[in-house]
């Protein structure tokens, strides 16, 4: 577990999950509520209440666990389940939600782990969230493979990624240097040149074909920065 945060006190880890979410704020420009509401509004859509109980929903990697607990809010009878890889975030996270855990109803679980090795048994499942991490992750064909074991029958993949903004878009609002959110701009353009090699719209729409998903969804969000992704395994 070689982390720069580990030899920091527990103390010093609470700030990390806040830190996260603030660093995605900035970067998304303010956005990233808008998206996480995007994805809390699938999962509600295809569930009933009187499911909601036997409900089981993990987020692979979910950094400052925003998304978990406002689905919690939303929602208080699922299950959630979050998996962290990084040894730092999954300290504090766990630490964040066991403070929490009266006010969650004890609903929030988290577990440390590799995306490709997920700690969660055969077709346990009903949806499985990841955000702007697919690309990180290697060979993503083992990590279909991982999410397909896990998910129920008809379960389904509800990703957010980076997407490909158009340019004279990102052109434009660069000109407007006064907000601090919009000086963050060089960064999605950064962002935006590294993923001309990963696929994007409907080239990951025709990955996850390949790899076996159906029914699959995708929606490009806030002027191309970033895309909405849904697709069901049906087994």
């Amino acid at each position: 577990m070689n982390s720069p945060y580990l030899h920091t006190s527990i103390g010093g880890l609470r700030v990390l999950p806040k830190a996260y979410n603030i660093i995605g704020k900035m970067i998304s420009l303010g956005q990233l509520s808008d998206w996480h509401n995007k994805i809390i509004q699938e999962i509600l859509t295809f569930i009933t209440p009187q499911q909601s109980n036997t409900t089981n929903i993990l987020e692979i990697n979910p950094k400052g666990c925003s998304l978990l607990l406002k689905l919690n809010e939303k929602n208080s009878q699922l299950n959630l389940f979050g998996q962290e890889e990084n040894p730092a975030l999954y300290l504090s996270s766990k630490e964040l939600i066991e403070t929490l855990k009266v006010k969650t109803n004890d609903k929030i679980q988290m577990k440390p782990g590799s995306p490709l090795q997920i700690e969660s048994p055969n077709h346990s499942m009903d949806a499985i969230i990841l955000t702007f991490g697919l690309r990180f992750i290697q060979p993503r064909q083992a990590f279909y493979r991982e999410v397909q074991r896990v998910l129920k029958p008809n379960g389904k993949l509800l990703l957010l990624e980076i997407g490909r903004p158009k340019e004279y878009i990102l052109d434009v609002l660069s000109k407007h240097k006064k907000s601090f959110f919009l000086n963050k701009l060089s960064l999605l353009k950064q962002n935006s040149r590294q993923l001309k090699f990963f696929p994007s719209g409907k080239e990951l729409v025709a990955e996850l074909y390949e790899n076996k998903f159906s029914q699959i969804h995708f929606e490009s969000c806030s002027f191309g920065m970033t895309s909405f992704y849904e697709a069901r395994f049906v087994n």
